[in-house]
């Protein structure tokens, strides 16, 4: 609950590359005292809570009342949630009806393009899910699961992301550490992508939350996502001009991957007529200039 004159607003996955940049959003704002929640990896000044545990969730709860929750925690690697469906379904839909289910002021619940098959694109935010994996059936199953048990939440799907901290954090930042390598590897060149700043991410979601507590937007789903189409092989290609290496170890497949454990969908590009209706600031920074001036600084 708010304490004194500050709006208390607790942060999953906020050691996470999403979640770090949402803790640095909100920060920003004196009205907000943020409790930044994470398992995994350590976190400076937050608090470790297995999200997979019920009881633990409840006792955070008792014990602090956040006025908000934002929900970005998540098992994100298609393949790992293809190998271990199970333990990865505690995560990705058991703790978002458990979060939801406690009815803070606002809960935010961030979902994925990967709840599309991928040949219907743009997707609207009503669009029918499909999705072609067992993360996308997932975060589907969580969307359902958080609507169900807490009708007043929020939903913000977003594609692939992308922002400031390791290579393996980011289907996007590992692709600057193989255009480094000299290892010879085998590109997508096919499946489109629509890389997003985590720093846009976060300015949204912050919008949101302002929007919600001075009750001048409706609940339900939105999306946001960066226009910039790229594929990986592309988007190694500019890694390569920022960074003055050459390609010549990674090939272009132009093709679906036959190999790859998991179907992937082919175009998932998300419209935004929800937020933009709402007046919130769709806009986002540009791909390659951010990372010209990310890898140069490093």
């Amino acid at each position: 609950m708010a304490t004194g004159d500050f709006i208390q607003v607790a942060i999953t996955g906020a050691s996470g590359l999403l979640g770090r940049a949402v803790r640095r959003e909100f920060e920003k704002h004196t009205k907000f005292s943020v409790i930044p929640l994470g398992h995994s990896r350590d976190i400076q000044g937050g608090l470790k809570i297995d999200l997979r545990d019920g009881n633990a969730i409840r006792d955070f709860y008792e014990k602090f009342r956040p006025d908000v929750i934002i929900h970005c925690a998540a098992e994100r690697r298609p393949d790992v949630v293809q190998s271990d469906p199970d333990a990865a379904a505690r995560l990705n839909v058991d703790s978002a009806s458990a979060l939801a289910a406690l009815k803070p002021r606002v809960f935010i619940h961030i979902s994925t393009d990967y709840v599309f098959n991928g040949k219907n694109a743009p997707y609207a935010e009503d669009a029918p899910t499909d999705p072609l994996n067992a993360y996308g059936i997932q975060k589907a199953a969580g969307e359902e699961a958080v609507m169900e048990v807490n009708p007043s939440s929020f939903i913000l799907r977003v594609p692939v992301l992308y922002g400031e901290g390791q290579t393996d954090e980011s289907a996007v930042n590992v692709l600057a550490g193989i255009v480094k390598s000299d290892e010879n590897v085998v590109m997508d060149d096919y499946q489109l992508r629509f890389p997003t700043f985590v720093g846009d991410v976060s300015r949204v979601l912050h919008e949101i939350t302002e929007k919600s507590l001075a009750k001048a937007i409706d609940s339900g789903i939105y999306h946001f996502s960066a226009k910039e189409q790229f594929t990986k092989y592309k988007i190694c290609e500019i890694f390569a001009k920022i960074l003055n290496r050459s390609m010549l170890h990674i090939k272009a497949l132009s093709g679906p991957d036959s190999m790859s454990l998991t179907n992937r969908p082919y175009n998932t590009a998300l419209r935004t007529l929800k937020l933009e209706k709402a007046d919130v600031d769709i806009t986002h920074v540009n791909f390659e200039n951010w990372w010209n001036a990310y890898l140069k600084s490093r």
